[in-house]
């Protein structure tokens, strides 16, 4: 992937998903309560921390490889990919917990919609690492 291949995916990647963001941020401000408001909160902090899982350093090796191959980038991206799917599964299950037995069962609608951006964001894996390694 050459240098301009990667910026602009990267580029589009950051682009639509702050579009998403500042457009689902438009909605719920109109539409929801203050108390939505604040569950909406809850549930995107809880998904921020577990995001943080979703890299595992697996970026690193792919910037810093000596001699990087095609299989390395896309094992790479495969091994991304897999752990952006448990982090979904994660946060799905943890909204199945705050439903069932922390009683927050509006936070756990929430967090079972959200269960997708980590599966959104594993696309922009690639781009970005070659971009960082460029």
């Amino acid at each position: 992937m050459t240098f301009r291949n990667a910026l602009a995916w990267s580029l589009y990647g950051q682009i639509i998903s702050y579009m998403v963001f500042f457009g689902s941020s438009v909605v719920i401000a109109r539409l929801l309560t203050p108390h939505e408001v604040g569950v909406f909160t809850i549930a995107v902090a809880t998904i921020g921390v577990l995001n943080t899982l979703v890299a595992f350093n697996i970026g690193t090796y792919v910037v810093r490889a000596t001699d990087l191959h095609p299989r390395t980038v896309n094992a790479a991206f495969t091994v991304n990919g897999l752990l952006s799917c448990a982090i979904a599964a994660a946060i799905y299950l943890f909204s199945v917990v705050q439903g069932e037995y922390l009683g927050s069962p509006d936070v756990a609608k929430v967090l079972a919609a959200l269960a997708v951006t980590p599966l959104i964001g594993m696309f922009e894996f690639r781009p970005n690492m070659m971009l960082r390694r460029e």
